[in-house]
């Protein structure tokens, strides 16, 4: 057994995959995943086990267990965040080991950022925000908290991203643009103009649906 600190997951969904791989590629110690859905049940994501429900946590060590929330949803993802952190637990950042990321970035805790993912200099995200496969964020990009920013995502230099918003699979966003809280831009959408708060938007360019 390693001296260093192990690594639970929160959440055995879809998105735990990508999670656990890059969890192992990144060098952690992953020792379960914590999710209620499968409490009584035995059940393996990439060999490592689900554990039971939230309230495994308090079979842990906080001085010797870090968290890593892998929940999708942006809201789901801060309930949980907020929950594990009240118990004392750490929650960690998590970067695929094939992203690219200028030493210029700042990334706040809970962030995913998966494999392939590009963060230029000046590149700023807020707490637990995912950068998923692909993306590419370029300079001076600010990106609000619990956040998901789909694979093969393009965003050009300085754009501002509320929080709790997700950009769609193979979106692009032209430079300097603004988009508000809980937007939601569709799947390969072009976004030439800024987007205020609570809007959907699709097409090419994005309009409001």
């Amino acid at each position: 057994m390693s001296n260093r600190q192990s690594l639970l997951i929160i959440g055995a969904g879809g998105h735990a995959r990508p999670v656990v791989d890059a969890a192992i590629r990144a060098g952690h110690e992953v020792s379960g995943i914590i999710d209620h859905r499968y409490a009584g049940q035995t059940e393996l994501i990439l060999g490592i086990p689900v554990i039971g429900g939230i309230d495994e946590l308090n079979d842990f060590d906080q001085a010797s267990t870090r968290c890593f929330i892998a929940i999708g949803d942006g809201e789901e993802r801060e309930k949980l965040s907020l929950r594990v952190a009240e118990q004392g637990f750490e929650i960690v950042r998590l970067i695929h080991p094939t992203a690219i990321i200028s030493e210029h970035t700042e990334i706040a805790s809970g962030c995913f950022v998966n494999a392939g993912a590009i963060l230029n200099a000046g590149v700023a995200l807020g707490t637990g925000t995912i950068i998923n496969t692909g993306a590419i964020i370029d300079h001076e990009t600010k990106i609000g908290a619990y956040c998901h920013i789909a694979p093969g995502v393009r965003i050009a230099g300085r754009v501002r991203i509320g929080d709790f918003s997700f950009i769609g699979i193979g979106a692009s966003v032209i430079d300097k643009i603004t988009i508000g809280d809980h937007v939601t831009v569709g799947a390969g959408s072009v976004i030439i103009r800024n987007i205020e708060s609570q809007t959907k938007v699709a097409g090419v360019p994005g309009k409001p649906i």
